[in-house]
């Protein structure tokens, strides 16, 4: 059995050990240790399976981290997709995703940094690079990108704002999700923001809805 099986269309039920392995990598994530360091025999250990088994599901040390990456995104973007059918309203739904960003800044971080290329050995750098180009996290980010794009039109149906061209709902959503991830790291939060959470996220809604205002 090949890790190449493990795609995000797959991702969904794991067999069980699979998903002992990918818990056990981001638990090392979470904890920040230096992924360049670890090794296989780490992850089953922590996992509490046998070495061999990576093998039976894996090709390698860096393709296990990588999907393991991907399957835990995955599952957090599904966690959001909850929170957001859990609210109504087109400012509801935007204050969820900020707070999930924020809330979740740590996690967020950790992430990033290994999207960060230059995270890990010359196998993960190259792993990461195929992975991240393959066709399954195609459909990841055509999914961001429509239910984004949902979202924005919830927005001027509800006339919250009267721009109709998607280019600048996408430019104005974006801008938002920029914004509020500026203070995934606590230094830059600290340095360049002296406004209490709230404050800040009503304030970054507030300037989307005005960019998104159609000027006579």
């Amino acid at each position: 059995m090949g890790g190449a099986k493990f795609d995000l269309t797959n991702f969904s039920e794991p067999p069980e050990k699979v998903r002992l392995m990918f818990r056990a990598v981001t638990d090392f994530l979470n904890e920040k240790t230096d992924i360049g360091s670890l090794t296989v025999q780490d992850i089953t250990a922590r996992a509490g399976i046998g070495k061999g088994t990576a093998y039976e599901y894996f090709s390698s040390k860096e393709e296990l981290i990588t999907l393991a990456l991907l399957f835990d995104y995955s599952a957090k973007i599904a966690e959001l997709q909850r929170l957001l059918d859990g609210v109504e309203h087109f400012r509801d739904k935007i204050f969820c995703i900020m707070d999930w960003l924020h809330e979740g800044s740590s996690y967020h971080m950790t992430f990033l940094r290994m999207l960060n290329l230059s995270a890990g050995g010359m196998d993960l750098r190259q792993t990461l690079r195929d992975k991240f180009t393959d066709e399954s996290l195609e459909g990841l980010r055509s999914y961001l990108l429509t239910a984004g794009d949902a979202i924005m039109e919830q927005g001027h149906l509800e006339g919250v704002f009267s721009e109709t061209d998607p280019v600048r709902r996408r430019l104005a959503f974006a801008t938002m999700v920029f914004q509020i991830a500026l203070t995934l790291d606590e230094q830059m939060e600290q340095s360049f923001f002296s406004m209490e959470y709230a404050e800040m996220r009503e304030y970054v809604y507030q300037t989307m809805v005005r960019s998104l205002e159609i000027c006579a």
